[in-house]
């Protein structure tokens, strides 16, 4: 059998209550792309278990999964958001701020006579996507390893932070493809 080199993962969006499901589903492209940051001082929130809101682009952008990245979206029967890329091993449960939008435990659908769920391709979050990605070329070699694991939100990192100190003493700007 040959080796599988693709995985498909759905999550199902949780509504709330006087909030359109577009509206919703909007809110949720807009963390995908940009995270989630304090409307005072513009950083990126924490979560409860230490992780930065950094969104699901530079989350994947810090585990290098830059192309062949797909996304896809449905708002019947549920809002649902998919994606398709590389197979690899990365929990996404380890985005911060994720699980705020994904709903868990039973879900009563009421799906189509046809028993499909039909999925709307997102080229517009792909294309967002693989523009964000060529920050990493930018990106000195010795500051990889700090600059990614910022990407992937992780405790004790902080991405503003590591983009200034970068900008500055290297004399780069990387902080335009965050705008």
């Amino acid at each position: 059998m040959a080796e599988e080199l693709w995985e498909g993962l759905t999550y199902f969006i949780k509504p709330v209550e006087g909030v359109s499901p577009t509206d919703r589903l909007n809110q949720f492209l807009e963390f995908c792309r940009n995270g989630e940051r304090d409307p005072v001082t513009r950083r990126y929130i924490t979560d409860a278990r230490g992780y930065r809101k950094v969104g699901v682009f530079k989350w994947l952008e810090g585990f290098r999964l830059c192309s062949d990245v797909h996304f896809f979206t449905a708002e019947e029967p549920a809002l649902i958001f998919s994606v398709m890329l590389p197979k690899n091993d990365h929990p996404w449960g380890e985005i911060g701020g994720l699980m705020d939008f994904v709903e868990t435990g039973n879900l009563p659908l009421q799906l189509l006579a046809e028993g499909q769920i039909k999925l709307k391709s997102r080229r517009d979050m792909d294309d967002a996507h693989q523009g964000s990605c060529r920050v990493l070329d930018r990106v000195p070699a010795n500051r990889i390893r700090e600059f990614t694991d910022a990407l992937k939100g992780l405790p004790d990192t902080d991405l503003d932070d590591i983009i200034d100190d970068i900008e500055n003493t290297e004399n780069i700007n990387i902080r335009e493809f965050f705008e």
